[in-house]
């Protein structure tokens, strides 16, 4: 089962905002994409590492997201409790491994 529709949107913005450059010291912008960077780091680690409580703040409050099985979620808890339903020892699925990079830089 793949992560909701909403979950995989806001991460792939989060690697669209957060790009890579050949060369650091001419990039515009550059402690802004470095900060964008570090929250898709941060997102992605804390699903890899199944510590699904670690992304939460990087979700709005009152986040409104239907999976692919049609389950809503109304808030982060819901996000949380949906990622541990489906993965993990107890889950459906045993992992999921995410890696997302960004290639180009966004426009600010």
């Amino acid at each position: 089962m793949k992560p909701t529709r909403t979950i995989f949107a806001v991460l792939w913005t989060f690697a669209v905002l957060c790009t890579a450059s050949l060369v650091w010291a001419d990039e515009p912008d550059h402690a802004i994409h470095e900060e964008l960077r570090g929250v898709l780091h941060e997102v992605v680690a804390s699903i890899n590492s199944a510590q699904y409580d670690k992304m939460l703040p990087y979700l709005t409050e009152n986040i409104e997201a239907t999976s692919v099985t049609q389950e809503v979620m109304s808030g982060r808890a819901d996000v949380s409790k949906y990622f541990q339903t489906w993965f993990g020892p107890t889950g459906y699925m045993r992992s999921m491994e995410m890696k997302l990079d960004a290639d180009n830089l966004t426009e600010l």
